[in-house]
């Protein structure tokens, strides 16, 4: 199963290996080739352990600038590649012996380890293709008081919103396209 992304613009070869290089490791393959098709975007399809959305995708050079934050708090062998909507990171590991692998890093729990890491798939493509639409929240009309927004803040986030629905879409792994 493909998913949905709105896409960034492709990201090229020479800066890609120039990320590479910076941070001084090889992107595993799967994350790789989706960089180069898009530098990063944000899923339509976001949800992930029946609970978790995909906030972002990270772009090569965010990927970068996160990895060198949270340096000393996620272990090398990991880079971050999206974040959630609670802070957390999706990350693909450059271990040998777990390469391309992607799994769950929960800062609330990072005190505790490797305890605060959980395998998510065996790659990229796999765990994209475990992402799904979330179900509507419904709340009970008793639930809802009343509520209130800063105009000036829900004009932004309308702004946010239309140049979101502006981005190109992508189909990720473009394998499962259809041909005409």
């Amino acid at each position: 199963m493909s998913i949905t992304i709105k896409a960034k613009r492709p990201l090229s070869e020479a800066e890609l290996l120039s990320v590479e290089a910076a941070m001084r490791v090889s992107i595993p393959e799967g994350y790789r080739a989706f960089l180069l098709a898009t530098d990063g975007g944000r899923p339509v399809e976001d949800m992930f352990l029946d609970r978790v959305g995909v906030r972002d995708f990270l772009g090569a050079s965010d990927m970068a600038e996160t990895r060198s934050r949270l340096r000393g708090r996620l272990p090398e062998t990991l880079l971050p590649i999206a974040i959630d909507s609670f802070g957390n990171y999706i990350c693909i590991s450059t271990a040998a012996s777990d390469s391309g692998a992607i799994h769950f890093w929960d800062h609330e729990l990072e005190h505790l380890g490797e305890r605060a890491i959980a395998r998510l798939a065996s790659s990229f493509d796999e765990f994209a293709s475990q992402l799904r639409v979330p179900p509507p929240v419904v709340l009970a009309p008793a639930s809802v008081i009343s509520v209130e927004v800063d105009p000036e803040f829900l004009k932004w986030a309308r702004e946010q919103e239309r140049l979101l629905d502006e981005r190109p879409t992508l189909r990720w792994p473009a394998s499962d396209q259809p041909t005409d």
